[in-house]
């Protein structure tokens, strides 16, 4: 095939071919290095969101237990008022504790189970189920309900 090329010819295929490849090694290494570049950025950018987690996590650490104290130790001056005591905020494990305790006082007469009710149709053209009616005498294999 190259054969019957002239010599202007295959000198210019074969120029063609060096800068083909020394454009495709070239296109590679520059993507790698921006690859790397763009990495780096965003490690910068990660250092610097952590250095304000740190200090962040660090007054938490030392005893900021809810949002208003955040905001204090931000400098911020949090408007605090009264509200209803049975609005109670867990933030420590006593508090959780004393949180179980009240709903356990409150849901000892709670009973949970499942089952289920027979009861013959009596004389009537509807019985009351739920918040509907259900027919007494629907079509065979289906419950229509009327509100």
């Amino acid at each position: 095939m190259f054969a019957n090329l002239r010599t202007g010819t295959k000198l210019f295929i074969l120029s063609g071919m060096f800068f083909l490849s020394i454009a495709v090694t070239t296109y590679s290494l520059v993507a790698e290095k921006q690859a790397a570049v763009n990495f780096a950025r965003k490690e910068l950018a990660g250092s610097r969101y952590l250095a304000v987690v740190r200090d962040i996590y660090g007054a938490v650490v030392t005893g900021l237990t809810d949002d208003a104290a955040v905001a204090e130790w931000a400098g911020l001056r949090p408007h605090i008022f009264d509200g209803d005591a049975d609005n109670v905020k867990v933030t420590t494990l006593q508090d959780l504790a004393q949180a179980e305790a009240r709903l356990f006082n409150q849901a000892a007469d709670i009973r949970v189970g499942q089952g289920f009710d027979v009861h013959a149709f009596v004389a009537g053209d509807h019985v009351w189920l739920v918040a509907g009616t259900v027919n007494q005498r629907p079509k065979p294999g289906t419950l229509s309900f009327r509100k």
